[in-house]
This record gives structure tokens, sequence and C-alpha cells, in this order.
């Protein structure tokens, strides 16, 4: 079913009124709703309903009368078309009336039935046409490109806000203004604009479109600047994964030269007369070794595969390591202040992460200080706090990290630790640094909340609970050491590594163990076979061509169940599943180990019930 096309007369003149309707009464092509009023109190009470598709207006009413009822109609409706019939039609006042707002102007004198009909047409067209583009504009001010409508002279017809704030310019800069850049035609374009004296990358795109009736040209603009950092954020996480892989290769390899120097150079200083002048070489190049130690882990660190646990920590120590390392990450105008209590109490915590929310809070609080300013880390103990989500309460060591920056709005204040909301600029801020401190605390039982006035600071409360005293016991004991390293058990050593095999052979045969010896899992298993007498021990790399470490302990417990394992890695478990997982009970050795570190981890497991 066709719409009726609605019009609104307004006409004072019976005599024309009923012209009106007779020239629309052989409208055949379109249904038609005609409502006639004589005044201009009329018009304006009738235009409070439902709106017409065109307005047919009479200048001279009784109660208003030349370009003023044009006006006041404009004012009320200005996306209803409006067609002026008056009496007398001069060129000015033709003029005055379209500058005002009518689609058309025609003199009573000269009017007919084409020329009224053929203007109710175009101005129905153009009323429907407005409200497209009304409905399109609340589209496109709601999407997150720049927008801009560009009419064939080059001139702005329209602008959404995305548009206004991407250029950094006013709204009234843009409308009636030739752009200043080549339009592009079908394909997508890079365009650099500057905003804020900084430059600004783009991809523009331009499709033609009708606005408001007529031709036009639709540009959309979208800012590339965070696409292209997360492009760079993904090569650079790429190039670092491997590197990282690189790394560990190299630092397994490492750790395996750096044990065997271990070993050898250990077992020659202990037997080497104390007077004699080679201890100092000797000394030196286990010295070495230890650095080359520190080397290994700083590879593995890369390589995500340091091995790293929850550990006791003294939080004001800690921070006091830090200082440096922060004062560093500040720009030169900004002044850092660390001030912590006597007695901190102990915590239990992952040491790499209290450092990372620590690095992460500063790093936030120098984004909102870009002129510089005073960041503050107090550290103290606190009794009797409140419980709160995933924090059980009581005593508890607190952490807090204060800034002079801008501060943060109270009504984004509750959001401020969910992942990927951040209040930084486009291509600032990734959102995720404070749901990371959020995580760690968390992961810690702890609690982290934010106290914020804008135009004075932000401070950051981090709660974490005291240690109690069976966790410090706990996490500060180290692992027994045996009352002797001598044994005479029987041990399988499983190495790849021809000069690290030959070493822990020596080493515990030095110290009176049987060894038996293969070089892979296959071999291992055949070893143990044809062995008559019991094996006490299984010594075995974790990283190993062909069955590696964990397959060659499930294999031989389901024959040998009794069979103690110890087993020797030069890396932790890495986060993307491709190190074997090991039961809670087999105790691990790290490379590199000196001799007598082997002797009291096999001791150890050896003397363990079970």
């Amino acid at each position: 079913m066709i719409d009726p096309v609605r019009l609104l007369l307004v006409e004072d003149s019976p005599g024309d009124a009923e012209l009106v309707r007779e020239y629309f009464s052989e409208f055949k092509s379109t249904p038609l709703e005609l409502r006639q009023v004589g005044t201009m109190a009329e018009a304006l009470e009738a235009l409070r309903g439902p709106l017409p598709d065109a307005i047919l207006l009479d200048l001279n009413l009784p109660d208003s009368e030349g370009i003023e009822t044009l006006h006041r109609l404009m004012r009320l409706c200005p996306d209803v078309p409006a067609i002026v019939i008056t009496g007398d039609l001069p060129p000015n006042l033709r003029q005055q009336l379209l500058s005002t707002g009518a689609t058309e102007c025609i003199a009573k004198a000269s009017w007919t039935y084409d020329s009224l009909t053929a203007a109710v047409r175009f101005a129905v067209k153009l009323r429907r046409a407005l409200g497209l583009q009304r409905q399109m504009e609340r589209l496109l001010a709601v999407i997150p490109d720049g927008v801009m409508v560009v009419d064939p002279s080059g001139r702005v017809r329209y602008v959404n806000d995305a548009a206004v704030a991407l250029f950094g310019k006013r709204r009234e800069d843009f409308i009636g203004e030739p752009v200043d850049f080549a339009i592009p035609h079908g394909d997508i374009t890079s365009l650099e604009i500057v905003r804020a004296g900084e430059r600004v990358g783009t991809e523009m795109r331009a499709v033609p479109v009708e606005w408001g009736g007529h031709a036009a040209t639709m540009i959309t603009i979208r800012d590339t600047t965070e696409s292209t950092r997360l492009a760079e954020q993904l090569f650079q996480a790429q190039k670092m994964e491997a590197v990282g892989l690189l790394a560990g290769g190299i630092a397994h390899d490492f750790n395996n030269l750096i044990t065997v120097i271990l070993a050898y150079g250990v077992s020659i200083k202990e037997t080497m007369p104390s007077v004699d002048p080679r201890q100092d070489d000797l000394t030196q190049l286990l010295a070495a070794a230890d650095r080359a130690t520190s080397l290994t882990r700083q590879l593995l660190a890369v390589a995500r595969r340091h091995p790293v646990q929850v550990q006791v920590l003294q939080l004001d120590a800690l921070a006091g390591g830090l200082k440096q390392l922060m004062q560093r990450a500040l720009p030169d105008n900004t002044v850092l202040h660390v001030r912590t209590a006597p007695e901190i109490w102990p915590v239990v915590a992952d040491a790499g992460h209290i450092e990372q929310v620590l690095l992460n809070l500063l790093v936030n609080a120098r984004d909102a200080m870009p002129r510089g300013g005073t960041v503050v880390i107090e550290i103290d103990n606190v009794e009797n706090t409140a419980p709160a989500e995933g924090f059980r309460g009581g005593a508890a060591v607190r952490i807090r990290v204060s800034d002079s920056g801008a501060g943060i709005p109270a009504s984004i204040l509750p959001r401020i630790f969910q992942p990927f909301f951040t209040t930084k600029e486009s291509g600032k801020g990734t959102g995720l640094g404070l749901a990371t401190c959020y995580g760690i605390v968390r992961q810690a039982h702890g609690a982290i909340s934010v106290e914020s006035t804008v135009g004075v600071g932000t401070t950051f409360t981090i709660l974490i609970p005291k240690a109690a005293d069976d966790e410090t016991a706990a996490a500060q004991a180290p692992l027994p050491a045996p009352d002797r390293l001598e044994g005479r058990e029987t041990v399988l050593v499983v190495e790849d590594d021809e000069a690290l095999r030959r070493s822990m052979i020596r080493s515990l045969r030095r110290f009176g163990y049987s060894i038996l010896a293969a070089t892979n899992g296959d071999e291992a298993k055949r070893v143990i076979d044809g062995h008559d007498g019991v094996v006490d021990l299984l010594l075995t790399d974790l990283v190993m061509p062909k069955v590696g470490g964990k397959e060659l302990i499930d294999s031989l417990r389901r024959t040998h169940p009794r069979l103690k394992v110890l087993c020797i890695t030069g890396s932790a478990p890495h986060s993307n599943g491709d190190s074997p997982e090991l039961p809670d009970a087999i105790e691990v050795l790290y490379k590199p180990f000196d001799p007598v570190t082997l002797m009291r981890g096999v001791r150890r497991v050896l003397s363990a019930e079970g």
C-alpha cells in the first residue's frame, strides 16, 4: 500500500483554497491528504502533530505577513519543504524567500496545475530524501570512523563527531568550506593529517551518494594509529618470541657447558693442595662460571623460561632495590619518593609480579603528569583491614602509590580495572596495565583500590596479607640438606650431552654410587631391563631427542613403580605448553649446578620416604 502524500495548506482566502483543492483533485498518481488552515496560529497548532510532507504557504495571513511568516514555520519544522504561494512575486522577494528556506515560490497570478503539482512532487521527494538523510546522519554520528559529505564543488555539507575529533577542529570550520585534500575514488587511500601539531596516519575511501536530494560524495576516514601500533606490537611480540626461542636454545647449550665446567673445576679444586698457586686460577674460573650462570638466567628470562615461584618477600627491601630502576623510568621533571615504615611484615608472593605491579603503577602515574610532578610510594603495616573479594582481611602490608597528576573523574573510577578500558588517547594505551595489576594482586590473595580527585591526583592502595608463621617457615625453609652426600645405591644416568653425562657420572662415582648410563630414553629402557640388580634412582634430563624425560619416567614407573626420580633441566616449563609437566612429587634440579648441588639432590631424593 502506498503511503498518502500529506499536504498542509496555509491559506486564508476561501477562493484560492478551493482552487488548490480542484488542482489536487486531479492528482491521480499518488494518494493525497490535504488539510487547510487559515491563520498562522492554526498552522503552528497543526504542526505540533504528525508533520506533513510539504507545506503550501500564503505569506499574507490575518495574524502574520511577509517573510516573517516563512521564518516562523522554518523555525518550527526546518526539514519540511515549504512552497510559498503569494499574490505578488518580484525577483528580489523570490530570492529572499529561497534564501530563507523556501523550496519553491509561485505567484498566484500565474500558477497552473503543472507548476503547482511539479513543485509538490519535488517537495515530497526532497522531504523523503531529507528524512533518509537525517536517519543516515544519526547512524553516521555513532560510528567510530570520521565521515564527511562533500558536494560536487568539493565543499563540505556534513561532518560527524568522529571527523571533528580526528581533525581537531570545530564543526563550523568544515561546513561550507572546501576540503584541503584530494578526494580518492574507489580504492582505499592513505592520508596523513596534522592534529595539534602531530601527524596522524589515516585511511580514506570515497563513495558517491545522494545527499539532500543532490549528488554528493561520502568520505570515510579511519585513524590507523591504533591498528599500526597493534601491528607493530604484534611484530615486536613475534620478534621477541623468536628471540626467546633462540635464547632458550642457547641457554640450554650454555647450561650444559657450564655444568661441565663447574663439575670438573670443583673436582680439581678440591683435590688440589690449598697452597698450590693454581688455586687462584681455579677460583677465577669458577667465578667466571658463576657469571655465565647469571647470563643464562637472563637468556631464560627473555625466553620466559626462567624458573620462578612464590616466596616470602620483604616489600620494603623489594621497593628499595627497585628504586633506581623506577627513577630511570620517570622523566627529569618528576620526583620519586619511596617511604617505608620500620619492621615491615613479610608477605608471600611472586617477586617478579610485585615488581611488575609497581612499575605499571609508576608508568600510569608518569602518564598522568605530562608536565612532571611527584610520585610517592609508601609501604606500611595495617591491622584489622576489612575483607574484600578474594582478600581475607586482617593484618596486611599496605602499598600506596600516589601521584600529583590530573586525576580520574569519579564517573569512570569503577571501570579502570576492566581489561581494555583506558582514558588515554588512541594509540597511547592498551587498557591492560591496571587490569594486570588487579590480577596479580588478586593472585597474591590481596586487594587493590583507587582514590582520585580531579586536578589533585590519584592514589592506588594495595593490601597483601601478612604471611602467617607457618607460611613464612615453609617458604623460607630450604630444601632439607642431607646428612651425607655419599651413597652406595645404583643410579641410571640418562643424558644426551656426552660431556655433561660424563661429568655427572664422574661426580657420582667419586661419591661412591654405582652407575648405569644411557644417551636417550630408548637406550635407558634397554639398560634397565637388562640389569639384574635394583636401580634405585633415575637421573634424567627432561629434554632429549626421541623419547623425552617425561615419557621415559612414565614408561619406567609402569614396570618399576618404586623407582625414584630426579630430573635435570635448563629451563622452567614454557607457557605455550611445549614443555612436559611433571607430577609435583618429582624433584627438578635446574642447570647449571655444581657437583655438591647434584649430590645433595641425589641424596635428598634417595633418602625421602616412599
